[in-house]
């Protein structure tokens, strides 16, 4: 496309057949010579196309494979340390659930990406784009069932802690697998639309007798009215709803905790501060998986929130910006799928030690560490006849009893 010139009335003109811009340049309009270049808006486009082209491969072909493999790992490992007996709550029921659907979600992300991949678009790109809406599907599901899990979560710690009393009958294990079982099957409900906003299209060529497959929108996906629909409705039930919730709740959680310190620091002095510690890492805990969240999250929901209102049209350059964010938001999102193991690491004693027992070769001897130190502070002196034999039952592997408490509701056993 040849570059234009306005003269001083503002006409447009386009340069002269040989593209020279130092040619003689005359408006016959308002006989003027003077005139402001305007820029190429094929240079600009260009220019557009090589960013969102440099995104997609250090991006979707470097960074993505490797957070997936970590975060795959991390998770898998989370699974297998909530889903111990000694670690079993309503509470790790939740991190389980998280770790699962998270796990998922780095998984489908990475199915998504294989797109941007030569031997994908040589050899399975007819299988590959006959699974992309269901891959859009599953990666859809995970990631809302992520941001209502943790909303959910996040509400079951507040009664926990704030309501002590109600806590024994409402956060119970069974009550918390109803719960994920519940918000599973309503995110997949309202992302189950998704794969019909694609068509598969093929086509035959004579010439080479091949067959040329093609993924666009279905007329489903280009309905304006459903599109501002369904993403207003995305926007409210997966945004703006579940974000309200986790800084409300976990405001009132971290004020509740801070207050019961207070009181208790005042009523009991001289007390040993590291009998406070469960319940502080609890909120540090908290908020670190609360600031993981909205730094990951709420750049692709302010993305989401943009496309819904300003409807950017197919192929421009806004478009173009809103994909190139739209890639690094999304490697964001992936990041948070992966970041809770390193936080459970960082932040989590409990969850060091039961990692340490289950898959390093000393775990016999941490274990004993571990059941040493709690029965000394507890029970007094090791030397006793009750401290020997609880430690002879963690020598011979023999399961710990419960000393008393309700397990779906004790909030000791939460990973702090």
């Amino acid at each position: 496309m040849a570059s234009a010139w306005m003269c001083t009335q503002g006409q447009v003109h386009l340069y002269p057949a040989d593209g020279n811009p130092s040619s003689d340049l005359a408006c016959t309009g308002c006989d003027s010579t003077e005139a402001s270049f305007l820029p190429d808006p094929v240079a600009e486009g260009s220019s557009y196309d090589a960013l969102l082209e440099s995104s997609r491969f250090w991006i979707q072909r470097v960074l993505v494979p490797i957070v997936t493999f970590i975060g795959v790992i991390g998770n898998a490992v989370t699974i297998v340390i909530m889903t111990r007996m000694r670690m079993r709550s309503s509470t790790n029921n939740y991190l389980a659930a998280l770790a699962i659907v998270d796990m998922l979600y780095l998984l489908g992300g990475f199915a998504l990406s294989l797109k941007h991949y030569e031997f994908i678009i040589e050899k399975g790109l007819s299988v590959y784009l006959r699974c992309f809406p269901v891959l859009v599907l599953l990666a859809d599901t995970c990631s809302n069932s992520s941001v209502w899990l943790t909303a959910t979560f996040t509400v079951e710690r507040y009664i926990a802690v704030c309501h002590p009393i109600r806590s024994k009958v409402l956060c119970t294990e069974s009550r918390a697998r109803k719960a994920v079982v519940g918000v599973v099957i309503f995110c997949f409900a309202l992302a189950l639309p998704t794969p019909f906003e694609y068509a598969l299209f093929t086509e035959h060529d004579p010439v080479t007798n091949t067959t040329i497959v093609s993924l666009s929108y279905s007329e489903l996906g280009r309905n304006e009215v459903y599109k501002k629909t369904y993403y207003w409705l995305t926007v409210v039930v997966f945004t703006l709803v579940p974000f309200c919730l986790l800084a409300v709740f976990n405001a009132f959680l971290v004020r509740s905790v801070h207050i019961s310190r207070k009181q208790r620091s005042r009523m009991i002095l001289g007390t040993d501060s590291s009998r406070d510690s469960p319940e502080t890492k609890i909120t540090v805990m908290l908020i670190a998986v609360v600031i993981l969240f909205f730094v990951c999250q709420l750049p692709t929901a302010i993305t989401l929130l943009y496309s819904s209102i300003a409807n950017p049209e197919e192929g421009s350059q806004q478009e173009k910006l809103i994909f190139i964010l739209g890639n690094v938001f999304n490697f964001l999102m992936s990041l948070n799928a992966a970041g809770n193991f390193v936080l459970y690491c960082l932040l989590s004693q409990k969850y060091r030690r039961t990692f340490l027992q289950i898959f390093c070769p000393f775990g016999p001897l941490v274990r004993l560490h571990s059941v040493r130190s709690v029965l000394s502070d507890s029970l007094g002196p090791i030397d006793t006849p009750i401290v020997k034999t609880r430690l002879l039952a963690c020598l011979l592997n023999v399961p710990e009893e419960p000393t008393g408490g309700h397990r779906d509701s004790d909030s000791s056993n939460y990973p702090g």
